[in-house]
């Protein structure tokens, strides 16, 4: 800072992690957000959904707009290939 400020620049939050929905948990990142604009209720993000031994089982991108968080798109999850038959499988759709 120089000599020209008189008082501190206002800082804003770009980024938040969040672990284990917020409670108590194994440490897994349940939800990323992304802030747009100077408030803190303006933000995209992703919900990650996990098994119950930690592993990916989907992401859900979704936008908060004032209280409301709405879903943008549908639930992705891993793809895998069955063998010997050439299609695709999702676990998320059974």
């Amino acid at each position: 800072m120089g000599s020209n400020y008189t008082s501190y620049p206002t800082l804003y939050a770009i980024s938040t992690t969040v672990y284990d929905s917020g409670g108590v948990g194994d440490g897994y990142v349940t939800q990323t957000q992304n802030f747009f604009g100077t408030t803190s209720t303006g933000y995209t993000g992703t919900n990650y959904y996990r098994t119950y031994r930690g592993h990916l089982r989907g992401l859900e991108p979704f936008y908060v707009s004032g209280t409301t968080q709405t879903a943008n798109g549908s639930v992705h999850g891993p793809r895998c290939r069955l063998e010997g038959t050439g299609d695709d499988y999702s676990p998320l759709r059974r």
